[in-house]
């Protein structure tokens, strides 16, 4: 795995990543669960009007389609405090990547295994069947992390860099904050070495994959590569920290 190694305090540290929990991800959020030891939620702060947190991109047609989750919020609502506007959308989503992905090479082999998936969705909070469905993606991928909430870890209310920093030193006082590229324009490194953390970067590329057609499309749910390499083949895209 790439990474920047002239902001990484200590390799040998509890590596913890945060992120809000989004819906059926891509991979490069499967790429950074693989790399962490800790990886936090950020489910309590404000849903993004927009975001990932209720849609993802998947194939259909030989082109990208938006798979969303319709939602009931108010403004200014967290992401826990909000909720699927109907309780049939499992269903219904299962309908779509049916019509799109049952003619892909390893539908048959990884189909039944994510239906019992849909089964088992929460209907509570988006929150709650964000993190569902990736801690049981995760386990059919065979990742290994401990996962852990923000609303349910004690810190001072603070904000931007200063929140992370509280949450990766509730985990560790000695750890490394493992951060997405974006950040990297506006996060200040010298907040987190002067905390006593290190940081780095998930600098993984995107991997290429048979998709059933001659163009490649790149950002899909990590179900569009279940559903074209099967389980095993997936996860080994997944570059491992060892």
């Amino acid at each position: 795995m790439a990474t920047d190694t002239s902001a990484v305090r200590n390799s040998n540290q509890l590596i913890v990543a945060i992120h809000q929990p989004n819906y059926l991800p891509w991979i490069g959020y499967f790429q950074k669960i693989a790399a962490s030891d800790v990886f936090i939620f950020l489910n309590d702060v404000q849903f993004p009007k927009n975001g990932f947190c209720n849609r993802v991109k998947v194939l259909g047609d030989g082109r990208e389609r938006w798979l969303t989750v319709p939602v009931s919020k108010r403004f200014g609502d967290t992401i826990d405090q909000t909720r699927p506007a109907t309780g049939d959308w499992p269903e219904r989503h299962l309908d779509t990547l049916k019509n799109y992905y049952r003619k892909s090479s390893h539908y048959h082999a990884a189909w039944p295994r994510l239906v019992e998936i849909f089964a088992g969705i929460p209907n509570s909070s988006l929150a709650d069947s964000n993190q569902y469905l990736i801690e049981a993606m995760c386990s059919e991928l065979g990742l290994k992390c401990r996962f852990l909430r923000s609303s349910e870890i004690s810190v001072e209310a603070k904000t931007g860099d200063d929140r992370l920093i509280a949450l990766v030193a509730s985990v560790a006082l000695e750890a490394t904050y493992l951060s997405g590229t974006g950040a990297r324009n506006y996060q200040n490194e010298d907040k987190f070495t002067a905390a006593g953390l290190g940081i780095r970067y998930n600098d993984q590329p995107h991997p290429n994959y048979e998709q059933d057609q001659d163009h490649f499309v790149a950002g899909l749910s990590i179900i569009d590569a279940v559903l074209h390499l099967g389980w095993q083949e997936a996860a080994e895209l997944l570059d491992r920290r060892s």
